[in-house]
């Protein structure tokens, strides 16, 4: 468990040891993300077809705080995602409209998830 190094209160040790965790944690993301591209599937590559989301519940854990959550989505192109960019959302975007987005897509209906008030456009349209 990484739980007491997330609570690092600014120490210089501490912080470093939850950066090295947070990069092998990403570094596995990417792994997986790489062998889901390297696999054929019908429409593609598995990844193709299936939506990856990648977060930390929040932003800054030393402090309990969810905002400027860092959020990874990959794959889904299949199903209408587009990437390859940066995107901000406002404060107050619950982290369910991420959700409801990727149950839209993979075409489940849900107009609504937990807290969630829309589904995020920005992840869809060109």
């Amino acid at each position: 468990s990484h739980h007491k190094t997330s609570h690092h209160g600014n120490v210089p040790d501490q912080m470093d040891a939850m950066r090295r965790i947070n990069a092998f944690h990403v570094g596995l993301f990417n792994y997986v993300v790489s062998k889901m591209r390297a696999t054929p599937d019908d429409n593609g590559s598995v990844l193709d077809t299936t939506a990856l989301v990648y977060f930390s519940s929040l932003g800054d854990a030393n402090r309990h705080m969810q905002i400027d959550l860092p959020v990874i989505t990959a794959g889904g192109e299949a199903m209408g995602f587009r990437h390859g960019s940066h995107i901000e959302f406002p404060e107050s975007t619950p982290i369910t409209n991420l959700y409801t987005t990727m149950m839209s897509q993979a075409g489940i209906p849900a107009s609504r998830f937990g807290d969630s008030t829309k589904t995020l456009s920005a992840l869809t349209e060109a």
